[in-house]
């Protein structure tokens, strides 16, 4: 990902303003030092944050975020059947009966946590360690796609408009991305 990182900064002319590395999480500070930078503008975090140590996180993302620099986490929720797929209802049945009643048994607290899009994701105000290492009234919540209904505005035909994160899938292709996933692989184990 770092090397596809590298080509596209290249590639869009902004090699020269950016610099990509893979650390620990907890351990950022250290990484973006030795990188040779003192602060960043943005630390990104996508689908990982549910397996941090939070506050040591915190901390050491604090170190080296500038001021009104943005710490930005993300995590896709669940898999939806788009609404304009025939018998979508059907179909996100089926998804959610192997979600909640085959797979929950096997998930552990992160996957519970990235399956509900980080709602009780511990904030750093509400950690006593790292309380007031980040402002919370600059905090912001988006949500795209909740719950299946997808954010984008419908399609001129009228019907409704794409998910943020959309892929088309076959059957195997779907049985194949679950496979991957902690909680599959827990039951299959």
């Amino acid at each position: 990902m770092i090397e596809q990182a590298k080509k596209d900064a290249l590639k869009h002319g902004f090699a020269d303003r950016t610099t990509f590395c893979a650390l620990s999480a907890e351990d950022c500070a250290s990484a973006v030092s030795e990188a040779g930078l003192s602060q960043v503008d943005a630390i990104t975090v996508a689908t990982a944050a549910h397996w941090f140590d939070m506050p040591a996180f915190y901390a050491s993302a604090a170190k080296v975020l500038r001021p009104g620099g943005t710490l930005a986490m993300w995590v896709p929720v669940s898999l939806y059947c788009h609404p304009s797929v025939s018998k979508h209802k059907e179909v996100q049945a089926i998804l959610d009966g192997l979600e909640e009643g085959f797979l929950s048994p096997y998930m552990q607290a992160g996957s519970m946590l990235a399956r509900t899009g980080y709602e009780t994701l511990p904030l750093p105000w509400s950690i006593p360690d790292t309380h007031g290492l980040f402002d919370e009234a600059a905090f912001k919540r988006c949500e795209w796609d909740r719950d299946g209904v997808p954010s984008a505005p419908p399609l001129p035909d009228g019907t409704p408009g794409p998910f943020l994160f959309e892929r088309k899938m076959t059957i195997a292709q779907g049985e194949a991305a679950w496979a991957t996933s902690s909680p599959s692989n827990g039951c299959l184990s």
